[in-house]
């Protein structure tokens, strides 16, 4: 094959990949992502029980079944009411501790 028609290939290739994806996303569809759906009341109760590790911007938080004895200043209980000094996570679905 000459180099013309192997250029003249690699363009019509690159060009249908491109239109074939600009295809996909322009009906809103994609083989790797699922349509959005609401949870259940009771999915999202099962998500929290399920949680191991909370991550927010005052560090890492650790599913514990002994909790440590902290002051009372350091223990939230609610994941809005963490801050530098808290140390423990109570919830009604669990207890977590920060990890150092």
């Amino acid at each position: 094959m000459n180099k013309m028609k192997k250029i003249a290939l690699i363009g019509v290739v690159c060009l249908a990949s491109i239109s074939g994806g600009v295809l996909i996303f322009a009906k809103g569809e994609s083989p790797w992502v699922t349509p959005q759906r609401k949870i259940s009341s009771e999915e999202f109760q099962q998500l929290k029980l399920s949680t191991e590790l909370i991550i927010n911007e005052f560090g890492e938080f650790k599913r514990t079944l002994n909790a440590p004895e902290v002051q009372p200043s350091e223990v939230a209980h609610d994941e809005k009411a963490i801050n530098q000094h808290t140390k423990l996570l109570v919830t009604d679905y669990g207890v977590f501790v920060k990890q150092e």
